[in-house]
């Protein structure tokens, strides 16, 4: 009883600190440009104390560098909407079909990539 009362303290605390990773704010590199939903974008570069890397593919993770036509302080959650890249397909695990490819900009570690002919945003 006590092993596990400890462990569950350990995660209780490893999930509270995790919670207190510090990124700067986002600011758009000047000079740069990049391809988002087939059409130019700017890039956004930040600073964090937990960033996304080979090694660390955590969800809470966090990308410290993306491609937005909208500045990403001023998202409305921690993803943009999704963007459907015209006349790019993928193939949808789900059906085994070529699908409309959709793509989203997250300031987290998650999914950033759909194959569906649904709007994910739906």
């Amino acid at each position: 009883m006590k092993m596990l009362m400890l462990l569950l303290s350990i995660a209780t605390f490893q999930t509270a600190f995790a919670e207190e990773y510090f990124c700067t704010k986002w600011t758009k590199q000047s000079g740069l440009s990049c391809v988002f939903g087939g059409r130019s974008a700017n890039v956004w570069a930040r600073q964090c104390e937990n960033p996304c890397s080979w090694n660390n593919h955590d969800p809470n993770c966090d990308i410290d560098r993306l491609c937005h036509n909208e500045n990403p302080n001023e998202f409305q959650s921690t993803c943009s909407e999704w963007v459907a890249e015209r006349g790019v397909s993928c193939s949808n695990p789900n059906t085994s079909r070529w699908e409309q490819k959709w793509v989203r900009a997250c300031q987290k570690g998650l999914v950033t990539i759909w194959c569906s002919d649904e709007d994910p945003n739906q």
